[in-house]
């Protein structure tokens, strides 16, 4: 079976973080989650990261983020464009591969989603289990037999 080994949540909604926390609870491959609700608290943990010697407070970078395309202040595409923009400027060593979240319907949205040259993947909220699987084959570590 693969997992993800940690994963952070992105998402200003806390019944969105939870539920998606829940969904890939119930498929055992993702063992570590943890949170953020806005794009800048993301920014601050991925600069802390980088610039202190101490060990960040959670595994660091996470090996895969969920991001709300719609969070207020920033959105989810402004958050990605700063990470890329931290990434290129050698101020973020590593990003993991980030996957937009959305409950909107709109075609539009997700393929300016998938465009962007950070981002694996769109999915819609709430994630659905099966989604999260296939996820997790594709990115996945392999562990036992």
């Amino acid at each position: 079976m693969k997992i993800i080994p940690s994963v952070l949540l992105v998402d200003d909604d806390v019944s969105d973080l939870v539920l998606c926390e829940l969904t890939l609870g119930r498929t055992k491959r993702f063992p570590r989650t943890f949170r953020a609700r806005t794009g800048e608290q993301v920014l601050a943990l991925f600069t802390r990261a980088a610039q202190s010697s101490d060990p960040p407070p959670e595994p660091f970078p996470p090996d895969l983020m969920f991001v709300d395309v719609h969070m207020p202040a920033m959105t989810g595409l402004e958050l990605v464009d700063e990470l890329l923009r931290l990434r290129t400027a050698a101020i973020v060593p590593v990003l993991p591969p980030i996957v937009m979240l959305s409950a909107s319907l709109d075609p539009r949205e997700e393929a300016r989603a998938v465009a962007h040259p950070a981002v694996l993947e769109y999915m819609a909220k709430p994630m659905r289990v099966d989604a999260a699987n296939r996820l997790a084959d594709r990115l996945g570590r392999e562990i036992g037999s």
